[in-house]
């Protein structure tokens, strides 16, 4: 089998798609494989009503090619990075709020000369 990698993806199709459809889509929930063919075909099909040409048949065969389970695995990844990000930041909020609020009333304010 030969190693068809294209831009750290399994292969063109897998990287195209991603780049080309998927990547713009904001995912607030995990996704999986079968979604994205589904979003993906519905993208690329459901305004083009002549289903016998081979500019269908082309673009069916490069779908087929498409690793939507890498793809997914990337996304949910992405998903998981931005939620643990988002809620660190919010503690780190919330601990310079409590540390601004528990300071003691009688200390001197820090003044800029």
């Amino acid at each position: 089998m030969e190693n068809r990698r294209y831009n750290g993806w399994t292969n063109y199709e897998t990287w195209r798609v991603n780049a080309d459809i998927l990547s713009d889509v904001e995912f607030d929930e995990s996704v999986d494989a079968l979604m994205l063919q589904e979003f993906t075909e519905s993208v690329v099909f459901d305004n083009y009503t002549e289903t016998n040409s081979l500019i269908y048949d082309f673009a069916k065969v490069f779908l087929s090619e498409v690793n939507y389970y890498e793809i997914a695995d990337s996304i949910n990844h992405d998903i998981d990075t931005n939620r643990k990000y988002n809620n660190n930041r919010e503690y780190e909020t919330q601990t310079l709020i409590d540390n601004i609020t528990e300071s003691p009333s009688d200390q001197e304010p820090f003044l800029l000369e």
